[in-house]
């Protein structure tokens, strides 16, 4: 196993380092190539033998920007070759780790949706089954004005096309991939158009129970999983061709695994969290609160782990996960970068505007208010209470309640900075409703088992209290 385990980490080092030279060189040899040399190379492709749109300025821009990149990837390819010895190791325990975390899951899997009591597995059949059906009646609507301009103007366009153009990195990007692979195989259907963001939003409701389950119990799962069920935003965006219900995936799966990484300080587990947040990144910019708010989790839940508060092998592999994150969400966005410039990704109209016209309390009390108008849409008043009495239980009694909660405030703090004098919309926050679910889940168990004590003790009076008065405040009497 151990020879398996070193010859599979030789063969995936020698992989990603050929694959980081590789990239340096393309990126380096494009830049330098001479602009008559590139030109001539696409007018002999192009489809009408004339590249006008690849002038000498386009060619001085992007060769800037594709040498600089090549420089950077090839001081990566460069520190995999100084430092064989470390990087060979890591891969080498980074396939054994994917063994290990394998095993995990698949008893994890069979735990909390196989295993008995059966009325845990058949609610969660039930609670996914009705999340289902009920975004399958709208999978066919009409298109909103964005989907409908998007589709348009970038989907069914080439991918080479469609990611590279400008506007798209403020469009929610992995609609474009998607939406066109799902354009290409099944037509311009609005159905075809809603399906991968269907599959995705439906997907989110057993994932929600799963990290429920991990995170407290199935019960906190399950109240979890019925709320990303039926909320209206997660049901409304996974019948709509927007990043939201990706991201939002993204963001469950980045909550349950850093459970699992703070417990256990998984390699592949830390692969699979960067990979979660770069697709969260990448499906809407705004899922960076996401990204800041998963940070804060899990820096605050090792914190109160004896085992990793002081690990330092924990904490290397925390920072070398937020900068691989970093750098693998920019080769996600590198296709907009290079072709439009940073500015083009980080300039947008809702970035960067100027300072706030906005006191911080008002855009507080704007949001909170924008969030419950948007989450309590269609919902019984009594529901409403009951998820109030839910949350502030579960801050009264759950640790990890009050950390989550922290976690998704902190996350936001970037915004105050960021917006300039834009009024951020409430769907932004869409992705922390499985979260919260699962939190109310926790506070409404706390509180059941709050109250069965107390019906315990109360009982025990009950019981007790007679005797006691018995034997010490009835009259004595010899008879």
């Amino acid at each position: 196993m151990i020879r398996i385990q070193s010859a599979s980490g030789i063969t995936l080092y020698l992989l990603c380092t050929v694959l980081f030279i590789v990239l340096a060189l393309s990126c380096l040899g494009i830049a330098v190539t001479p602009y008559e040399s590139l030109r001539a190379l696409f007018d002999a492709i192009s489809p009408d033998g004339d590249a006008s749109g690849y002038s000498r300025a386009f060619h001085n821009q992007i060769s800037t920007r594709l040498f600089g990149s090549g420089t950077v990837l090839g001081i990566i390819g460069a520190l995999f070759l100084i430092y064989i010895k470390i990087t060979h190791r890591f891969f080498g325990e980074l396939i054994g780790d994917f063994q290990v975390f394998i095993t995990h899951f698949s008893r994890s899997f069979r735990r909390y949706f196989l295993a008995p009591p059966l009325i845990y597995p058949m609610a969660i059949l039930g609670i996914t089954v009705f999340g289902f059906v009920l975004r399958f009646h709208f999978i066919d609507g009409p298109l909103f004005h964005d989907e409908s301009a998007d589709f348009q103007s970038m989907w069914i366009l080439p991918l080479h096309k469609g990611l590279t153009y400008g506007p798209a990195a403020w469009q929610h990007p992995i609609t474009i991939l998607l939406g066109h692979i799902s354009y290409v195989l099944f037509g311009d259907f609005n159905w075809a158009i809603h399906l991968p963001h269907f599959i995705l939003g439906f997907l989110t409701i057993p994932l929600t129970y799963w990290f429920g389950c991990v995170l407290g119990s199935r019960l906190a799962g399950l109240v979890g999983a019925g709320y990303s069920a039926v909320a209206w935003p997660l049901v409304a965006y996974s019948v709509n061709g927007r990043g939201y219900a990706a991201g939002t995936l993204a963001f469950v799966a980045m909550l349950g695994l850093v459970l699992y990484i703070v417990k256990y300080n998984n390699r592949f587990a830390w692969v699979m969290l960067c990979f979660c947040a770069v697709v969260a990144l990448f499906s809407v910019q705004s899922m960076i609160f996401a990204y800041g708010s998963t940070i804060v989790w899990l820096s605050g839940l090792a914190c109160f782990s004896k085992g990793r508060r002081f690990d330092r092998n924990f904490w290397n592999n925390f920072i070398l996960f937020c900068l691989a994150s970093f750098f693998m969400t920019l080769l996600a966005y590198s296709p907009f970068w290079i072709m439009n410039g940073f500015e083009m990704l980080i300039g947008g109209k809702k970035v960067l505007e100027g300072a706030s016209s906005l006191s911080i309390g008002n855009l507080s009390g704007y949001i909170i208010a924008a969030i419950y108008q948007l989450w309590s849409r269609d919902t019984l008043l009594i529901l409403q209470i009951v998820t109030a009495l839910g949350f502030i239980a579960a801050l009264i009694g759950s640790w990890q309640a009050r950390i989550f909660v922290i976690a998704a405030i902190a996350g936001t703090l970037p915004l105050f900075i960021l917006i300039g004098e834009f009024r951020p919309p409430a769907r932004l926050w869409n992705y922390l409703i499985p979260g919260m679910g699962v939190v109310v889940g926790l506070g409404l168990e706390y509180s059941t088992s709050f109250l069965r004590k107390k019906n315990k003790g109360l009982t025990s009076c009950l019981v007790v209290c007679p005797d006691f008065i018995g034997d010490n405040w009835i009259p004595y009497s010899d008879n």
